[in-house]
């Protein structure tokens, strides 16, 4: 092998000595890079870095059937959203409860399709996802941005400037954009209220004739559990029922 051959394997060598340690390196930063970006942050508060896309899935979810299990596929195929930042929404649903831990759509995804339950759906996912903020406010689904943004940063201990603040307060504000009913949260309220203080018995009821024609001066009250549906004819036909069996028993 003449000397010119040789300078050249040597040559060579070294390049790809270099080439190796530069991988190493670049490996080595994109590593300390990614393990910076999984920084644990106090509150283990739901954010995504695309709250854009996820407000995308969210509208299509209103339009498309139900299906067996919420995938990669189903967004693609279904829903019509393209890109891998649609294909992540999948875990921020499963943080919201919308769907579980194996992909099938809960019951709160099927309220959260409904005109009737979507804003008491999206106000539980919020308080599934920012348990921390509404043990700060209660109310939290109420606070501004900028209110928001200075609990996010009390409860993470980051600056309100840092960006996954902003993170966690754009996908707060994407999902709570389907709370449309302002008084939800006051439903609730006085549903546990009227649990709390059940309305006092009256014992002193006439008994009227015993013939059972009549029942004079009685007082009651009904509650009725309704079925989960998103069809507005079982709601007609239920309450069409309670009208004409109960409500008009004295004719």
């Amino acid at each position: 092998m003449s000397d010119i051959q040789g300078a050249a394997l040597d040559a060579a060598s070294a390049d790809a000595a270099n080439d190796t340690a530069s991988g190493t390196d670049t490996a080595s930063k994109s590593a300390e890079k990614s393990t910076a970006q999984r920084r644990e942050i106090p509150g283990n508060l739901l954010y995504t870095t695309t709250p854009g896309s996820l407000k995308s899935v969210l509208d299509a979810v209103l339009k498309a059937e139900v299906p067996d299990r919420f995938s990669k596929d189903f967004i693609a195929q279904v829903l019509g959203i393209k890109g891998g930042s649609a294909a992540q929404q999948i875990s921020v649903l499963k943080r919201m409860g919308l769907v579980g831990t194996d992909g099938t759509p809960t019951e709160r995804y099927s309220r959260f399709r409904s005109d009737m339950d979507r804003s008491g759906a999206a106000l539980e996912s919020l308080r599934s996802a920012y348990q921390a903020v509404f043990q700060k406010n209660e109310f939290a689904h109420k606070l501004s941005d900028t209110e928001l943004k200075d609990v996010v940063a009390q409860i993470t201990g980051l600056k309100k400037t840092d960006p996954i603040v902003a993170y966690m307060v754009n996908t707060f504000e994407k999902i709570r954009s389907f709370i449309t009913d302002r008084n939800v949260s006051l439903a609730a309220d006085d549903h546990k209220a009227t649990n709390a203080n059940p309305p006092p018995e009256n014992h002193n009821v006439p008994a009227g004739n015993h013939n059972g024609t009549s029942i004079s001066g009685l007082n009651y009250v009904i509650n009725i559990t309704l079925p989960q549906s998103n069809s507005i004819d079982t709601y007609n036909m239920i309450f069409r029922s309670l009208r004409e069996n109960i409500l008009d028993w004295q004719r």
